[in-house]
């Protein structure tokens, strides 16, 4: 899983900003688990990386909360996404 938070800023692509990034996995048998997040800084960009392991065509749904830096606000997205491995 990879996550970027961008704020954005007219006449731009948008300015990568530092935040709390929680994620959960969650597989249709009902399991859920925490996803640890690792943060990495490449430049100006900032990103958060969470590895996990799949399984062919399987479905996994995401939970993901983000604070970005300096604000109170915590931003949550739910998504999901089947896998397909060779």
């Amino acid at each position: 899983l990879n996550v970027s938070v961008i704020k954005e800023e007219p006449g731009t692509t948008g300015k990568p900003v530092p935040a709390q990034v929680e994620a959960k996995i969650m597989a249709l048998t009902g399991q859920s688990s925490a996803l640890a997040m690792r943060e990495i800084k490449d430049g100006d960009a900032v990103y958060y990386i969470g590895e996990f392991p799949v399984h062919n065509e399987q479905k996994i749904d995401f939970a993901i909360e983000v604070t970005p830096q300096g604000l109170d606000e915590t931003i949550m997205m739910r998504m999901d996404q089947q896998f397909f491995t060779d």
